[in-house]
């Protein structure tokens, strides 16, 4: 068992920052929910100190992470006065990205999709079909309108977001204009 891993299984439910230094410099800060050898389930922790939505990484992409299990510390104590310890009462299968966008579309409408390494943007969209190598989502764009479908490469995603304040609106807004040929999978 490599240190990671014994990690989260000793500190699950503290708040946690990843860096993925090979990928961006941005760092994701949030509550380990659920792990696996490949991935690692958070409950993301936005900068005003709130639950919004969730976000998986590869393991092997992180490079460096930060517990803050100290009662001295101040993420600790925030999250103990502001109770943030999220419900877990779903259940995503985090054996590789396949199975998460699998399970995600039973829970959520829109994912958001990041390739970091090779693109500094994201897609957020509706899942319309998942293969063994790829997946496809009907993107819906900054003003909830509906754009063209696109695939991608599930090797080449680094990072999958969603349940978040943003997805929920954008479908709360764009899903009546969901053209009816749309399938799900």
């Amino acid at each position: 068992m490599d240190s990671f891993t014994a990690d989260i299984q000793k500190y699950k439910k503290h708040i946690i920052e990843l860096k993925r230094e090979d990928i961006t410099a941005e760092i994701v800060r949030g509550i380990v929910l659920d792990y696996s050898p490949e991935l690692v389930l958070l409950a993301n922790i936005d900068d005003n100190f709130y639950i919004n939505g969730y976000i998986i990484v590869r393991n092997n992409d992180i490079t460096a992470y930060r517990f803050f299990d100290s009662p001295d510390s101040f993420f600790y104590q925030a999250q103990k006065e502001l109770h943030l310890f999220p419900d877990y009462s779903f259940k995503i299968d985090l054996t590789n990205i396949r199975s998460v966008c699998l399970n995600i579309h039973q829970y959520v409408p829109l994912v958001t999709i990041f390739k970091e390494k090779s693109e500094d943007v994201c897609y957020i969209g509706h899942i319309t079909t998942i293969t063994d190598h790829s997946i496809t989502l009907y993107e819906i764009d900054s003003d909830a309108e509906w754009e063209t479908e696109t695939r991608f490469y599930l090797r080449k995603i680094s990072r999958i977001d969603f349940g978040g304040g943003y997805e929920n609106a954008l479908w709360l807004v764009g899903k009546k204009d969901l053209p009816t040929n749309i399938q799900s999978f």
